[in-house]
């Protein structure tokens, strides 16, 4: 075993040239290492290059997320401002059809209340033309349901009474009460207000409290007239008055009376 070891040993013992030249490639190699280091290794050129492009190229795809990041919200406020400017479009234009709603009813309204104002004058006025009508028509359904004639007005003694009959202004009625005469008078005012001639012709009918007929009077220009009238000129004014009408024993004074012209 000894032997071997020592052949293995023998076997690979270098020669002093060899050594040499060993130590020569060693130091070579030292000075080279050094130079190596100062030299530029073209591997670590090539790697220096693509760690450098590959930071420049995150650089760039860095900046361009960037910049589509800045583009994006761009694009995402531009169409929040284009979507608020339609929504505030579309109120200005709800507000002017508002508007313009309320001021054509507001016209309409006006021209219908302008209209019923109209009507309503007519219907006044003609209102206050048939209230006289229609006084003197529940007057005389009073009358009949009374069992009185239509159109009969109660007599106020010593108050003057309007008539307003044509020519026939008003009228008044006293009582005459004596020892040796009982009964009623009257006084009737005339008035002409046309351009001719009037001549009076009327008659005036008593009824006592149930309107039951006592007498009639006539008035006018005849002789047989019980009361003379004589014809009224243009614009003439006159008063005629009766004789005192007597009332019989038991006989009440006349409670209506109705004149009716000739």
């Amino acid at each position: 075993m000894i032997r071997d070891e020592a052949r293995l040993d023998s076997e690979h013992e270098i020669s002093p040239v060899v050594a040499g030249e060993l130590n020569d490639v060693r130091s070579g190699a030292g000075s080279g290492s050094k130079e190596a280091d100062i030299a530029a290794n073209p591997l670590d050129d090539t790697v220096a290059g693509d760690a450098a492009t590959g930071i420049t190229g995150r650089s760039r795809r860095k900046h361009r997320s960037h910049r589509h990041q800045r583009s994006s919200h761009g694009h995402h406020r531009s169409g929040r401002s284009k979507l608020l400017l339609g929504l505030l479009a579309l109120v200005l234009v709800a507000n002017l059809f508002i508007v313009l709603l309320l001021g054509l009813r507001i016209h309409l309204s006006n021209k219908e209340n302008s209209g019923l104002r109209v009507e309503l004058a007519k219907a006044k006025e003609e209102l206050d033309r048939v209230k006289p009508e229609l006084a003197k028509s529940l007057g005389d359904i009073e009358s009949l349901l009374k069992g009185q004639l239509p159109g009969l007005t109660r007599i106020e003694y010593d108050q003057v009474i309007s008539l307003n009959e044509k020519y026939l202004k008003n009228i008044i009625f006293n009582k005459v009460n004596s020892k040796n005469l009982k009964g009623y008078e009257f006084r009737v005012v005339m008035q002409n207000d046309t351009l001719g001639t009037i001549w009076p012709r009327f008659k005036i009918h008593f009824f006592d409290d149930h309107g039951v007929h006592i007498s009639t009077v006539q008035a006018g220009y005849e002789k047989e007239a019980m009361m003379q009238i004589d014809p009224l000129g243009p614009g003439e004014e006159r008063a005629g008055s009766s004789a005192v009408v007597k009332l019989l024993d038991n006989e009440k004074m006349p409670y209506f009376f109705l004149i009716r012209l000739n």
